[in-house]
């Protein structure tokens, strides 16, 4: 556990920027923390627990008070204070893990799964991001040693909290009800599980917004039932390069993702078969599917797969040397491999702080136009922000609807240097005088004045 703490806060400490999906979520946990929008105003597609969650710690260790007594929330601050809660969840699900580590097989497999947990990289990783997948895994898989243990209705509390926290918990929901001992018990997590869903689908239903669940659909909609035969090898691979650097080194990784999944004639133990069986097939699920290509989507497997390979490992491994040299060479390998989420392309320096500082300096009212980095910038211009932040879909949409607007204020284009900002410098130019306002090694900004306020 101490292990545990040191990877996460380690990898929380680092001052990394938000990917966009992070600005969305901590946008939201910021307007109930400043604002006191407690029922998240806005088209949200998440439950709130995750997001509570981030927006209770901004309230404690982020949220300042400006001289005339209003609420304001620092960027910088706010990126720590909203990852913190995933800190800590990454923490308490090394100790679920080894809880049902040790619900199947003992002490000793107990501790070998918290080691694999502990110095995984992808899990170390994403315990220091505001998604809302870190709450997911650790109430689920607290729900999961209840149900081991036979505290059926806890179970289903939990269970109800990972849904809470995100709509995926749904998919574990056939493994809990595998574990259960009985059928009475059955009955108990779903009064549990039930009693939970209902309270969340009450403050959907209080919300003077769409539903939760409609939103979802509309985001998430996969236009098909299941992927063709044809994609499934390159998705196949994609799921596994995410894979291959969740234990450490790609071998390492190998090893332990083998002696998890690979089935055998004879297991011993129902609840082992089922939990092997249904990781099995969520992964044949992620490449069948159309799930999207999310690496933090496979978060919710990794704690079966350590637990499942420490049982087949313990089981192998008969001295104690045996087990001290393993545990050696999965905390080396854990260490050593980069915690970095695959698809991370954040950046690791205050590039994007500075833009949002230059724009933030312009006269009030001033119109900014943001085709790539959304939520980002949104996040980063503050919570009191007195610019007009613009979206057009294309350079076409953009060349046929702004020149039109009357405005006399001053006008930004902004963007990445990884964008194509070419196409739209091009259609701007048509209508507007381009000039360099704002240039870094990460980022450009473009002044654009209506060619009818040029001097003749």
């Amino acid at each position: 556990m101490l292990l545990a703490a040191l990877t996460r806060f380690a990898a929380w400490s680092v001052p990394v920027r938000f990917h966009g999906d992070e600005a969305l979520f901590a946008t939201y946990a910021r307007s109930a923390a400043v604002y006191g929008d407690w029922m998240l105003s806005g088209p949200l597609d998440k439950p709130p627990l995750s997001l509570y969650a981030m927006a209770l710690s901004m309230q404690f260790t982020g949220v300042t008070t400006l001289s005339n007594g209003v609420l304001t929330l620092d960027a910088i601050a706010g990126e720590f204070a909203a990852r913190l809660p995933s800190a800590f969840a990454g923490i308490v699900t090394v100790a679920a893990v080894m809880g049902l580590a040790g619900a199947l097989g003992g002490p000793r497999t107990a501790l070998l799964a918290g080691v694999m947990a502990a110095v995984s990289p992808q899990m170390t990783a994403f315990s220091a991001t505001a998604f809302t997948d870190p709450l997911l895994v650790m109430f689920g898989t607290l729900s999961l040693i209840a149900a081991a243990r036979g505290q059926t209705v806890a179970s289903g509390v939990l269970i109800a909290a990972a849904f809470a926290s995100k709509q995926q918990a749904v998919l574990i929901v056939p493994l809990a009800v595998l574990l259960l001992p009985s059928r009475m018990a059955r009955r108990r997590f779903a009064l549990g599980a039930a009693a939970g869903v209902i309270l969340l689908l009450i403050w959907d239903a209080a919300r003077s917004e769409v539903s939760i669940f409609a939103v979802a659909a509309d985001n998430n909609n996969p236009y098909r039932w299941i992927v063709p035969p044809s994609e499934w090898p390159a998705r196949a691979a994609q799921w596994g390069r995410y894979l291959s650097t969740a234990f450490g080194p790609p071998l390492l990784t190998a090893l332990i993702c083998i002696a998890a999944l690979l089935p055998l004639p004879v297991e011993r133990g129902r609840r082992i078969t089922a939990l092997r069986g249904l990781t099995l097939a969520l992964l044949a699920a992620h490449v069948a599917l159309p799930f999207n290509l999310y690496d933090r989507y496979l978060l919710l497997l990794l704690p079966g797969i350590a637990v499942l390979a420490a049982l087949r490992l313990r089981g192998l491994l008969r001295w104690r040397w045996m087990m001290a040299f393993l545990t050696v060479v999965i905390i080396a390998g854990g260490l050593l491999q980069p915690a970095r989420c695959p698809t991370d392309v954040r950046d690791r320096d205050r590039g994007l702080l500075e833009l949002a500082a230059f724009v933030n300096r312009q006269p009030l009212g001033t119109i900014v136009y943001n085709p790539w980095l959304g939520w980002e910038m949104g996040y980063n211009l503050g919570p009191w922000s007195d610019k007009r932040v613009v979206y057009y879909p294309s350079p076409q949409a953009f060349a046929a609807d702004a020149p039109t607007n009357p405005d006399r204020a001053d006008r930004l284009l902004i963007a990445p240097a990884w964008a194509p900002a070419a196409a739209w410098l091009d259609a701007a130019s048509a209508a507007f005088d381009v000039r360099v306002a704002y240039r870094s090694a990460d980022y450009a900004a473009w002044w654009l004045t209506p060619a009818a306020l040029q001097p003749d």
